[in-house]
């Protein structure tokens, strides 16, 4: 099988090439960087990245395209162009009938280094490793894109396929429209992240402090205790859990936990937060209600 890997931005997009065997053998085919100038004009840049995916599409012909799954950051022009790259390369698989797999940064860096924490320099070097190269792969873009890759090769279970979009409805409650969201983006891979996300033809505003009921517990394996955090990794896939210093205290890296979990969404962040007993998650959800009383 061969899986195109796309790490999308506006100045640089990564893209890689590898070929999955039998027992999950990967080897390398191809790697490139296309690249556009900032003082160019936007569309020109778009095109210019439209008809790049195009003819990387068109010379290795995969029979899947990886592309990294896009939340937004604090730097909301930096999140614009590389979804708008994610967007394009989606189109061009679609003109071409490939099915598209999303897969975020957490599930690149524990598929192939095994922690979902990992650096760029970390990952340059896994990706040359796992792949046989005599150089490390530069610049980083070129290797995300060969993780994306490898990634998908690795845990495909994470992805979701082009073709099978499903949709939910999640309540507005400042004018009791319903707002529909690509089912994979709502669910998230749990990462705290800033939101107002632009993806594909949805952007998405949520109300301060709601508790949307997505992931109602986690059973996997710690891969990382931090100072407010655990990242708990379940299929292949690190959840960045928010949880007490109490409750970090009585986790181990490499064990495997049990946590009840309770998501929140507010107006520029969503949260998932941990607990090892349900008093402490009803505690933190009387108090979610009483804020959600103050604000009305």
């Amino acid at each position: 099988m061969i899986i195109l890997g796309v790490d999308p931005g506006l100045t640089r997009c990564g893209v890689g090439v590898i070929e999955a065997g039998h027992s999950r053998r990967l080897s390398f085919i191809h790697v490139d960087v296309i690249r556009t100038q900032p003082n160019t004009p936007q569309d020109a840049r778009l095109l210019t990245i439209f008809n790049g995916l195009s003819a990387k599409f068109d010379e290795f012909a995969p029979d899947i395209v990886s592309i990294e799954r896009v939340f937004a950051q604090e730097n909301r022009a930096t999140v614009l162009g590389t979804a708008q790259a994610a967007g394009l390369a989606m189109v061009a698989a679609a003109q071409r009938r490939i099915p598209v797999a999303l897969h975020t940064p957490t599930e690149a860096k524990l598929a192939i280094t095994g922690n979902g924490q990992a650096d760029k320099p970390q990952m340059q070097r896994m990706v040359t490793k796992i792949l046989g190269l005599n150089s490390i792969v530069n610049p980083p873009d070129a290797a995300d894109a060969l993780a994306l890759a490898m990634c998908h090769a690795l845990r495909p279970a994470g992805a979701i396929e082009g073709g099978s979009v499903s949709s939910i409805s999640l309540p507005h409650k400042s004018n009791g429209q319903t707002l529909n969201a690509r089912h994979d983006l709502a669910v998230v891979s749990a990462e705290t992240c800033k939101l107002d996300i632009l993806f594909e033809q949805n952007v998405l505003t949520f109300n301060p402090v709601e508790v949307v009921a997505m992931i109602a517990s986690l059973r996997g394996e710690v891969a990382g205790v931090y100072a407010d955090s655990a990242i708990i990794e379940v299929a292949g896939v690190g959840y960045s859990v928010r949880m007490s210093g109490k409750d970090l205290s009585q986790l181990r890296a490499g064990r495997e936990v049990y946590v009840l979990t309770t998501m929140t969404v507010s107006q520029d962040a969503i949260a998932l937060y941990g607990f090892c007993i349900k008093a402490t998650q009803d505690f933190l959800l009387s108090l979610l209600r009483l804020m959600a009383l103050d604000s009305v």
